[in-house]
């Protein structure tokens, strides 16, 4: 986990996940192992990729 992230409560991150630089994960949210796109927010049950920053 890198600097300017988030977890949400009861999340559940396995092994293999890469949380880079501004990247949020919400509420309730199970992500299987995979690289996360930085500045983004990821919801679900399966990790979907909700919003992306226009930096």
């Amino acid at each position: 986990m890198h600097e300017l992230s988030a977890l949400g409560l009861n999340s559940v991150i396995l092994p293999g996940t890469i949380l880079p630089k501004g990247s949020w994960v919400g509420v309730n949210t199970f992500i299987l192992g995979q690289k996360l796109d930085s500045d983004s927010v990821y919801a679900a049950n399966a990790a979907q990729n909700i919003i992306r920053s226009n930096k």
